[in-house]
């Protein structure tokens, strides 16, 4: 699928260095990367990587305290998680399964990893930014849609109800 980049389109790169760390201090940084392998319209993988680094009093080199990595497949059409993989692993993560990201995931999130909640741990984070990253890619979607940056808009388009008469101008644009 092709995507119209206006010319001279860049990126601002980074906003500047991160800030000194104090020492003593703990930092978390995470990222979660959203993509379709197979295209728009086809199964969401989200891939997180989350971390707190310790800064020593000391000066010594910073020490890594808790790490988690997350892989996420959602379906597009209904954005419910599909399959999940966390590591280091967690067997209960795979409860979030059926969960609908950007409506019921926080909650099942809550009955299904009350402890990952209580500790706060990275893949707490990168679980309950699930809710948020569908806000941001439904944003991005229809965005895209209304301003006609997407050349295919199939994949992205709802199907009529049976009850629905044709409009000859094609079916209308998935809204959450």
């Amino acid at each position: 699928m092709a995507v119209d980049i206006p010319f001279g389109l860049v990126a601002r790169g980074p906003s500047g260095p991160a800030p000194v760390r104090r020492p003593g201090s703990i930092r978390r940084t995470s990222t979660i990367d959203m993509h379709w392998p197979d295209g728009p319209g086809t199964q969401l993988r989200l891939t997180g990587r989350a971390r707190d680094l310790l800064t020593p009093h000391d000066g010594s080199d910073p020490v890594v305290v808790a790490e988690d990595t997350m892989t996420v497949g959602v379906n597009s059409a209904t954005r419910t998680i599909e399959d999940i993989a966390v590591d280091p692993p967690r067997p209960a993560a795979t409860g979030m399964i059926g969960a609908r990201g950007g409506g019921s995931s926080r909650t099942v999130l809550a009955e299904t990893l009350p402890d990952e909640a209580e500790a706060g741990t990275p893949l707490y984070l990168m679980l309950d930014d699930i809710a948020g990253a569908f806000i941001g890619w439904l944003c991005v979607t229809i965005g895209a849609l209304v301003t006609g940056h997407y050349r295919d808009r199939r994949p992205f388009l709802r199907r009529r109800r049976q009850s629905e008469p044709a409009d000859p101008v094609g079916p209308k644009p998935v809204m959450p």
